[in-house]
């Protein structure tokens, strides 16, 4: 009653063959095309270039052969030999890529882009460094529309027939482009005291259209490249005046331009907003750049606008022409400190001590003095500014 044969499980009989030393199979290649080693050249340049960073070989070779890649470095010139496992590196810009990835992206310090081919636009440059004195000066940038409303153009006093009329125009309140920047300031500014807003300094960079400028070859409109900007304050009775003239003496100083402040008689479209008697002229080499002052009475009674107000407007194409390479502002950075000392002496005696204290403080001012009822001495605090530590 037995069966003809013995069956055997699979791996019963492999391991008999085994121990009896019989061979089983000949060896099976299951990898027919076993990856090739990559090695790939790359300059420390090259990677620095594409990534915009600064890292140096060593950093980039303890990064690569952290993670199985072996390096060579020779005259700034990277060996990089590729592990048979990483698929995804086959050429120069992979091995960028990762340097980049494993070093992390964040890392990396925000550049402009670079080409080759391009050339930086200088005035576009040169009206960025404009902004950047304004900002730095206390001052705040806004934007307005290119077209405006014949109402607006009659509240300044400016001839509407020197403005190009737009035919189709979306609405009455866009209808004309503007000849100057200073009417549209002046409208920011009443919505920025009727806030309250006590204090602050707006200013605009754009482009003005006037039909006495004529056309271009092409029969468009020349344009000028204007810089407006409007002082306000709700609450103050002194002379507006000597504070936009102030803004324009200072950026002027750092383009190395000097001018010359004159009575106001030019006609320009852009001086119809001032008061002659409380304005000037600036004028630059014997040329007319723009006009600072206050605003005529009637004009700043037709914005509902506070006394304490004065601006100018500028030709910017005229001052880049005039302008020296400006030396970089530096700013230093400081931190203030607020004590109190209790004291019988007077402020003047309080204030020698704490000077002595503080050797280094770039500034010493008064906050606050209080004294109770019926004691001789008084509490006085003082802040004091010194320069931050780097």
């Amino acid at each position: 009653g037995q069966p003809p044969y013995q069956t055997l499980d699979v791996a019963e009989a492999c391991a008999k063959r085994l121990k009896d030393g019989f061979e089983i199979a000949e060896t099976v290649d299951a990898y027919p095309r076993p990856e090739k080693e990559i090695m790939i050249t790359i300059s420390v340049d090259e990677i620095n270039s594409l990534l915009g960073t600064k890292y140096d070989e060593k950093l980039m070779t303890k990064t690569l052969e952290n993670v199985g890649f072996k390096v060579k470095v020779r005259k700034g010139v990277m060996e990089v030999l590729v592990p048979q496992w990483r698929t995804d590196i086959h050429i120069k810009e992979d091995v960028i890529e990762e340097i980049g990835r494993l070093l992390g992206y964040d890392n990396i310090e925000m550049t402009l882009p670079l080409h080759a081919t391009a050339e930086k636009n200088q005035f576009y440059e040169f009206k960025a460094g404009i902004r950047e004195l304004l900002a730095k000066y206390g001052a705040n940038e806004v934007l307005t529309y290119s077209f405006v409303s014949e109402k607006l153009l009659k509240k300044v006093g400016q001839d509407i027939k020197n403005s190009y009329k737009i035919v189709n125009s979306i609405s009455p309140e866009l209808q004309y482009f503007r000849q100057s920047l200073v009417p549209s300031l002046l409208e920011k500014t009443y919505l920025n005291e009727k806030l309250p807003v006590e204090k602050f300094a707006i200013f605009e960079i754009n482009d003005v259209y006037r039909k006495n400028n004529g056309l271009d070859k092409d029969s468009v409109p020349v344009e000028d490249s204007k810089l407006g900007l409007v002082v306000a304050e709700r609450k103050n009775n002194e002379t507006a005046f000597y504070k936009a003239k102030k803004y324009v003496e200072k950026l002027l100083t750092e383009y190395g331009i000097k001018a010359d402040y004159v009575p106001l008689k030019s006609n320009h479209a852009e001086t119809k907003p001032f008061e002659a008697k409380r304005s000037a002229e600036i004028v630059v080499d014997g040329e007319y750049l723009g006009v600072v002052g206050e605003f005529r009475n009637s004009v700043r009674n037709e914005f509902k606008l506070a006394p304490y107000l004065a601006g100018f407007e500028i030709d910017l194409k005229i001052m880049a022409e005039k302008a020296n390479p400006r030396k970089e502002i530096v700013f230093e950075e400081t931190v203030t400190e607020d004590i109190t000392i209790t004291t019988d002496k007077t402020y003047s005696e309080a204030l020698k001590e704490v000077e002595k204290k503080y050797p280094e403080a770039k500034k010493i001012m008064p906050v606050s003095v209080y004294q109770a009822e019926g004691q001789k001495t008084r509490n006085l605090t003082f802040r004091v500014v010194l320069k931050k530590d780097k």
